[in-house]
């Protein structure tokens, strides 16, 4: 699974894609990342992990424990239900509970961690001053665009379930297209014939798809039955292995953008990072939403390891803010807590993509980390 955060979440739950996507770091200088000091501090992970929308990384906890087992950390695991009520409920317990940090595994309302100083580490709204977003979500879709143009695309496809023009705007503003040719596709559309046939008459020599999973099947369908022989990238959140599997041989060619790699193709990084989740717990899953939420806790003892004295909100605020290059035990690239320039999107420190492509339904190896920050700026400025 992929990561999504901020309020570019927001319409992604409207579209139906998962809503907490993550959907989730040693140390940055000499300090060691197993703690500071003598004492222990408290991190609250706050997660949907009941009611009528489980997150996606509900089983991700055990990953989350991993990161901190041995450590002078104690995690405090809050399940806010996926609502305003019960994410009240966990920010005043943190706040009670005076944690150092609330490690956010979907996109919450951060005011009350706001008003109080608590720094908030994961999926986060990319804005407040207690924001630390290293997800990578909100650079997903800029990097779709990255990916295209720089595979020579010059006239862009954007197509879309209806409601997702935000996403429009950061694709179509990311690179300087030639043309840039939407549609967009009602949520129970019983055919896409005519939005593709819109794209070959336009001549698009891409399409960056932004829709319901299922509406992959019928957007890579309708391009294959057009005879519409153009690249076709989505965002890896929404790729499921039915989806891969229900489209055979035309899945072929199709590309995916992701914020955290694939276990897959495991890397050095990958297998010690595995090994010391399944360590922890025999039986938990390590996929994409496993090996970042350990990711996530690196960061936070990263930023403990630096601390002079007790580990609290106020010193891991001000050791958050000075992290630079923060040891991510190789599973994504350092991150540096830099603020950036667009204002919606100014506290957004992670802008590492990487995109794979399918052949004979199976992922190939990935193309590598690309940075798009320059992109993201100027999409979302």
């Amino acid at each position: 699974m992929r990561i999504l955060s901020s309020a570019r979440v927001g319409s992604l739950a409207v579209l139906g894609l998962a809503i907490s996507l993550i959907v989730a770091l040693c140390s940055s200088g000499s300090a060691s990342a197993s703690g500071s000091g003598g004492s222990t501090y408290s991190i609250m992970l706050e997660n949907i992990l009941s009611g009528a929308q489980v997150s996606a990384t509900a089983s991700s906890t055990p990953a989350f424990q991993a990161a901190f087992h041995g450590t002078k950390a104690k995690l405090i695991v809050c399940d806010d239900k996926g609502t305003d009520a019960g994410n009240l409920l966990c920010q005043h317990q943190a706040v009670q509970d005076h944690v150092a940090a609330i490690l956010a595994a979907h996109q919450v309302d951060e005011t009350v961690a706001n008003q109080a100083g608590i720094p908030v580490v994961g999926v986060t709204d990319g804005t407040s001053n207690v924001s630390f977003e290293t997800s990578g979500a909100p650079a997903l879709f800029v990097g779709m665009a990255v990916a295209l143009y720089k595979e020579g695309c010059r006239k862009l496809g954007f197509v879309a379930t209806e409601g997702a023009e935000i996403y429009q705007t950061q694709v179509s503003k990311a690179e300087p297209w030639k043309s840039v040719t939407t549609a967009y596709l009602p949520i129970n559309a019983p055919d896409v014939t005519a939005p593709i046939a819109t794209m070959k008459s336009a001549g698009v020599q891409c399409i960056a798809e932004v829709s319901l999973p299922a509406q992959i099947t019928q957007v890579v369908t309708a391009v294959h039955q057009a005879d519409l022989k153009v690249p076709v990238i989505v965002p890896g959140i929404i790729v499921t292995p039915q989806i891969i599997s229900s489209l055979g041989s035309l899945a072929d060619g199709m590309q995916e953008v992701v914020s955290s790699p694939d276990p897959s193709f495991p890397t050095a990084a990958i297998k010690t990072v595995t090994k010391k989740i399944k360590t922890y717990d025999p039986k938990a899953a390590v996929q994409q939403t496993e090996l970042l939420g350990y990711v996530f806790g690196q960061i936070i003892l990263d930023a403990a390891a630096n601390v002079k004295g007790p580990v609290n909100a106020s010193s891991m605020m001000k050791s958050l803010n000075h992290l630079r290059d923060a040891n991510t035990d190789g599973i994504i690239p350092p991150i540096s807590m830099v603020p950036r320039t667009p204002a919606n999107d100014r506290r957004d420190f992670d802008t590492n993509i990487q995109t794979y492509k399918i052949e004979n339904g199976r992922l190939t190896a990935p193309s590598g980390w690309i940075n798009v920050g320059t992109q993201l700026d100027t999409a979302v400025g």
